[in-house]
C-alpha cells in the first residue's frame, strides 16, 4: 500500500490569496481564557475549547480543509464536519474532536476541530532515511548517525548533561531529508511522526486518501512518502 503526507494547501488556486486562510478568531473572542485556542497544546485535552469563531479571511476560499494560525497546524486539522466520518471509519490514532464555527464574509459554518497528540515514530525506517543536524535557516550544520529509533532519542537526549556536539541537539533540529515508513508494521490509515517537525504533515493511507477524493474534499496537498525531500541550505 501507498502512504502520504497529507498538508494543508499552500497554492491560491486552491486556498485563494491568504494564507493560512483564518489568522484570526471572531471579535471579542477571549484569547486569555482557559478554554482558548491559545491553551491548546500537543497533549490530550482535558477541556473543551471554545472554537466559535475562526474568522475566514475574505481573500481565502472557504475550502473543506482549513488553514489556522492558531491553534498549531500539526496537532489540530479545521475540517467540514461532514469530513468527520472519514477518521470514524478508518483505523486512525488517537484523537479528540471539538465543535467549531467559521465565519465567511458574514455566514457562519460548522466545522469540527480535530486534535492529535501521539505519535508513531516506531514505524518510521529510520535505516533507510537520512537525517541532519539542521541549524538557523535551515542552514545544513553536518549529517546525524541515526539508524534507529534509539539513535534519535540518543541525539535528543544527554543523560549525563554533558556538552557534547553528537547530544542533546534540540530535536526540532533533527531533519529527515528523506523518509521511509516500516509499512509491513503499519496498521493505521493516518498517524503523525516526529512531533517538533512541522514540515511533515500527516501520514495516510491508500485508503484515507480515497475517502478523501471520494468525497471531493477541498484545501490539501498530498506528498507521495517515497518522493518527500526536505528543503535546506548548504
Amino acid at each position: 500500500m501507498s502512504y502520504y503526507i497529507l498538508k494543508k494547501a499552500l497554492s491560491p488556486e486552491k486556498i485563494g490569496k491568504h494564507y493560512p486562510q483564518s489568522n484570526e478568531m471572531s471579535g471579542g473572542y477571549p484569547y486569555n481564557a482557559s478554554n482558548s485556542v491559545w491553551q491548546i497544546r500537543n497533549e490530550k485535552l482535558s477541556f473543551k475549547p471554545n472554537l466559535d469563531a475562526f474568522i475566514l479571511n475574505g481573500q481565502s476560499k472557504r475550502t473543506d480543509i482549513i488553514s489556522v494560525i492558531s491553534p498549531d497546524s500539526k496537532h489540530n486539522i479545521l475540517i467540514k464536519t461532514d469530513l468527520v466520518k472519514i477518521w470514524k471509519n478508518l483505523n486512525v490514532c488517537d484523537y479528540q474532536i471539538f465543535p467549531a464555527t467559521v465565519i465567511y464574509r458574514r455566514k457562519k459554518f460548522d466545522y469540527s476541530l480535530i486534535h492529535f497528540y501521539t505519535y508513531q515514530d516506531q514505524l518510521i525506517d529510520f535505516s533507510k532515511t537520512d537525517f541532519f543536524h539542521l541549524g538557523f535557516g535551515r542552514k545544513k550544520i553536518k549529517e546525524l548517525a541515526i539508524n534507529s529509533y534509539e539513535d534519535f532519542i540518543k541525539h535528543t537526549v544527554n543523560p549525563e548533561n554533558i556538552p557534547n556536539p553528537d547530544y542533546a541537539i534540540m530535536a526540532k533540529d533533527i531533519c529527515p531529508i528523506n523518509l521511509a515508513l516500516k509499512e509491513d508494521k503499519i496498521a493505521l490509515d493516518f498517524f503523525l511522526i516526529l512531533k517538533d517537525q512541522y514540515d511533515i504533515g500527516y501520514i495516510i493511507s491508500e485508503r484515507f486518501k480515497d475517502a478523501l477524493l471520494q468525497e471531493n474534499t477541498t484545501g490539501f496537498d498530498l506528498i507521495k512518502i517515497d518522493d518527500y525531500q526536505s528543503e535546506f541550505t548548504i
